[in-house]
Formats: C-alpha cells, structure tokens, sequence
C-alpha cells in the first residue's frame, strides 16, 4: 500500500470516528429482508458510543491519544445508501465535551477496559481482532480505486478481513472464526461458563449481561483468553451488541484500540520556530506520519452528509477563537479536515528512519505531536503523542568585529582569525569577513573555553580530506578548523556555515527539503553534531551546528536523493487534479454504496462477528 492510500484511509477514519455517532441513536433501516447467518439486518441500532451520558469506556494499562477540545458539535444529515436509509430518534445534533479517546497497548500487554453503559444496558461483550495483511491486500492498487472499493463491500468481505473474536458472559468466553467457505462463523473454544444457543440471535439474547458496570481483564472467572492476556501487534475494537424482539442488532459500544510492536522515536521536547523538529528512529519504517496540532481547547466541528458521495460526505474544523481556517490538503487531495491558520504542522517519510516536522509559520507555544508509524502490512509500529514547545528564536548576539592581526590570502580558502581575549565560560562569536565566507563557506565561529585565553582560529575549506580520514556518505563540503591558545584548556563552541544551493542541486537534492548535518571527526571516527537550519537567501542555505572541539568537519546530506529530470516533472500540476480525488460518475440507482465506513464496519463487522454456530 502506498503512503497516498494509507494516508487517505486515517483521515477518512479521524473524521469517521468523531461523527458517525452523532445522536442518542442511528437507525438503518433496510429496503428489503436480510438475514446474514441467522440474525436479522433489516433495522440496525447504533447507540452513541462517544456520549458519556450514554455509555463511558475506560481503558487501562494503555496510553492515550486525545485532541483536545471544548465542546465537539456534530450533525448528520440522513439518506438512503446501500439499501439502508438512515435516521435518528430525534436530535440530529448533539454536542460533547470531549473527543473521544483512542487507546494504545504495547505489544505484550493484557486487554484490561471498564465499560458502564447507561441506557438499556443489557448486551454481549466482544473483542475483535482484525487482519491489517487481509486489510492491506483489500486497500491495495491505486487510490482513486478506493472508492469504488468501498461501494463494493461486502458482508463477506468485512469478515473475510478479521482474525478472531472473542465472546463473553461475565464467567466464561468463546473464540468464534470466520468460515470463508459456509459464510458464517465457528465455534473454535469455548469455556464452561459460556453458553451456545440453537443460533446466532439466541446465544447473544443468553449471554447478554448488564454492562452497567462491567470490567474485561484478568479478574474474570475464567480468566482472559491467552491472546489478550499477552497481545500481539494488530487493530482491535471491545464491541457490544444485542438484539431486540424481531431479532435485529442493537450495537451499543464499539471502542477500537491498537497494540504496537515498537517503541517511540526520539525527539527534542523544545524546538526554536523555524528548525526542523526531527523524529529519530532506532528501526526503519514503511510509512510514518506525524502532525504538530497546538495545544489548545478547540470548538471542533464535524458532519457527515450521507446524501452526498463517500469522498466528499466528511467535514472537520477545529476552530479556535477567531482565526481564520485552513484546509488541509495531503497530495493534492480534499480530505474535508479545517484547522487553524499558524496551529498545525503534518510531515511523512516512507522508507527511512527519520521524518522532520517544518516549524516554520508556526505560533510559539505548546503542542501536541500526533505520531502513526507502520511497517509492512500495515503492521502498527507505533502510535503515540506527546507535548512539544515551539520556542521564539534567540537574538543573535551582535558579535563583535574581528580586529587587526587576522590573515586571509583570497582565493586559498584559508583564513585566520586575529588574536581575541576570551573569558572562562564566556561565549565569543568571531564573525568571518565577506571575503572570507565567499571563500570558506564559514559565516562565523563561536568559541567557548574553560579558562580565560587568547585565542587565534585557523579556517581552511578542503578540496579533499586528508587521506587517513574516510569521506563520510553524502559529504557536500569540508573544513579544516583548529585554535592557536594562549594556555592548554578545553574549548567547545558553535559553527555557522553556508552551503550553495547549486551545491546541494548537484548533488541531486532539492535544497528546499533536504537535511544538512554537520560531522565533526574525532580522530577515529565521524560523529553528528546537533545541526539546525537557521534560515536562506537567494543563493545560500544557512546553518548551525554545535561542537565540544574543533577539528576536521564535513556537511553531509542526509535525504533521499531527488534526481533532476530533463523534462518538468509532472507531479502536482497546477491546473489537474491527481486521479485519487477526481469523483467517479453516479451509479445506477440500484448499485449499492457503502457512503460511510464506520457504519459499513459496525453492521459488517459487528453484527457477524457474534455469530456463534454450534459446530
């Protein structure tokens, strides 16, 4: 699966997730007689999970991810689609103080989650485990067939995707399995205290318990399956359901939650705005994301229209005082997602083991980093948050002009800095002159010594490294810098260089969105130092880096390369629109359209998933 399919799914899902469930209860209601298995699909019910005056979920033992807000208005606007027409029990917007929380185990972990339904509380527990290979396989090909895809599924197709689903009473549990081939599910194990009926509608009607109160973990009479005591990486939901007189699905909860198999990568807690902030990884990805959103309470907003077309039905805006929204675009596409001018960030990487969030245009202040980072198969390396700082960029201190005794033969790349008197801890910044930076590439060195001295800086730019020392990988340019003291004693500092963009271009890298590092060799091997882009003109990308000691340096790339083609390239055209969000003419009026995932899932997925045949 490509990062523009991937990346399409988690944005119609985020805006699935916060509105599908927008009333007390979501009626659909069937054009015409459906059994699947043995339990009747005419009408389905649908609670609203996300109400806390409905029902509450609490998972423990987890982390969480959560977008902040004040209050989260959502509407929904009913039509007829695959062959379900849908409606409400009266309000048709409802409000919540909260967004709902999404869970996140690490692998390993046991399932341990509090459910207290409030109204009707009475319904079969389930866990359900699904297949991101099957899921991957099904989402494959090109996006702008995505569409077509979801008008397509089917019953058998949602459960053809899961791995297992486990039942429960409050004493005892099932494993059913999907049988692709009878089209139903089976009976796999089943413990004593779990009872089996003559079909699918009877065995939830006996095990139906009050969820009032109700705790899945470890404490359970019978314990948990082995599976969710010990939890291998996948997506998973809790689901309950029940069934009224006529024998009609009633889904009173469903609360999906991920295990990881990865740990998080490592970032700085504060950056200066303007820089790069750089997730680093210990492991290479397939796909990785990240979204920088501030850390604010927003009055979020969300709908679905279900008479219009799945790709343009969802709508979010997270809405912040007054400011002035933004649509975000990913690829060109219209994701129907609104957010702050100034307040988010989104960046994503495939392949690698490190992504950069720009900063630029961002406000100062806190943040919450959003991280989703896969492997193959959609496997959930790591999903995460947490809280950044977006700091104002320091004043440069004006440095202070080189006096008489520097040396500079133009034309050699060699430069040498007069003697300069420096305190103890003190930080001095010697600012190169115009020839000098035209010739060496160096804008100025900041030096750092541990007593008081007089100090002289050599600058040479190299044509090529001494033969000792090995060129390290992408290598743009390298220098020579080393301190004449007055006294022995340690001295570390700052480097601030520039770097050509025709430079960077010959290399085959595009200057706007490459990475600059600075390496400093310490005399057996090459280290990073922590570098930052500071800003560019014209001509010159400009930089910083930070170094306990002087000695030979390089700027290395560090990006994939971006070969120059001979002809304009024809991505991203200002006047086409990329074939993942051109709309596919209407269908024939009896062609059946899934318009909204979350419901195709619940009534897919959830209504089959309890169909507990005996063997």
């Amino acid at each position: 699966m490509s990062i523009k399919q991937l990346l399409f799914v988690l944005l119609l899902l985020l805006s699935i997730v916060c509105t599908c469930e927008a009333q007390t209860y979501l009626y659909a209601e069937r054009d015409s007689p459906n059994m699947v298995a043995g339990i009747n699909v005419t009408v389905i019910r649908f609670f609203d999970f996300y109400n806390n005056s409905v029902a509450e979920f609490s998972f423990y033992g987890a982390n969480k991810i959560q977008i902040p807000v004040e209050r989260l208005d959502r509407t929904v606007f009913p039509s007829k689609k695959a062959h379900y027409y849908f409606t409400t029990t009266g309000l048709t917007n409802t409000t919540l103080t909260s967004f709902p929380e999404f869970a996140v185990y690490e692998k390993g972990k046991p399932l341990d989650v509090r459910i207290r339904i409030k109204q009707d509380e009475y319904a079969m527990p389930l866990v359900v485990r699904f297949n991101n290979s099957k899921i991957s396989d099904f989402l494959g090909g090109d996006v702008s067939e995505l569409k077509n895809k979801i008008k397509n599924l089917t019953i058998v197709k949602i459960l053809e995707m899961t791995d297992y689903a486990y039942a429960f009473n409050g004493s005892g549990w099932a494993e059913v399995k999907f049988n692709k081939t009878a089209k139903r599910f089976d009976l796999v194990d089943n413990t004593a205290g779990f009872y089996i009926g003559r079909n699918v509608t009877e065995t939830i009607r006996i095990n139906s318990i009050s969820l009032s109160d109700f705790w899945l973990n470890n404490s359970l009479p019978s314990g948990l399956p082995g599976e969710l005591e010990s939890m291998n990486p996948g997506y998973y939901a809790f689901i309950a359901i029940s069934v009224d007189q006529h024998g009609n699905p009633t889904f009173k909860l469903f609360a999906p939650f991920i295990v990881i198999s990865k740990s998080k990568p490592s970032f700085s807690s504060s950056t200066v705005k303007g820089d790069n902030l750089i997730l680093k990884y210990n492991y290479n990805f397939n796909a990785s994301f990240a979204l920088l959103l501030k850390k604010v309470n927003y009055h979020a907003k969300s709908e679905i229209d279900l008479r219009k077309e799945v790709a343009k039905s969802m709508k979010v805006e997270l809405n912040y005082e007054s400011k002035e929204l933004e649509e975000v675009k990913v690829f060109d596409m219209d994701i129907g997602l609104y957010a702050p001018k100034g307040m988010f960030s989104y960046a994503h990487e495939s392949d690698e083991d490190s992504l950069a969030l720009s900063t630029a245009g961002l406000e100062e202040g806190e943040y919450i980093l959003y991280i989703a980072t896969f492997g193959d198969n959609l496997e959930p390396y790591y999903f995460g948050s947490a809280v950044v700082s977006i700091t104002a960029p320091q004043p440069t201190p004006t440095p202070r002009r080189p006096a008489g005794g520097g040396g500079y033969i133009f034309g050699t790349g060699i430069f040498y800095t007069p003697l300069e008197y420096v305190k103890a801890g003190e930080s001095y910044e010697i600012e190169m002159p115009p020839l000098a930076v035209n010739d060496t590439g160096i804008v100025s060195i900041t030096v750092k010594p541990q007593d008081t001295i007089n100090v002289r800086v050599k600058i040479e730019r190299l044509k090529d490294l001494p033969p000792e020392i090995p060129k390290p990988e992408g290598m743009v340019a390298a220098w020579s810098i080393s301190l004449t003291l007055s006294k022995e004693t340690s001295v570390s500092g700052k480097i601030k260089f520039r770097l050509g963009m025709d430079e960077i271009r010959a290399k085959g890298f595009d200057p706007n969105a490459v990475t600059i590092i600075l390496m400093k060799w310490d005399g057996s091997k090459w280290i990073e130092l922590p570098t930052r882009f500071v800003g560019s003109d014209d001509k010159f990308n400009y930089y910083e880096a930070e170094t306990p000691s002087f000695s030979y340096f390089a700027a290395v790339i560090k990006a994939a390369p971006t070969p120059t083609p001979t002809t304009p390239p024809p991505t991203t055209p200002p006047v086409t629109t990329p074939p993942a969000i051109t709309p596919t003419p209407a269908p024939a009026p009896d062609y059946t359209e899934i318009a909204i995932a979350i419901v195709a899932i619940l009534v897919i997925v959830g209504t089959t998933i309890y169909l507990l045949r005996r063997r």
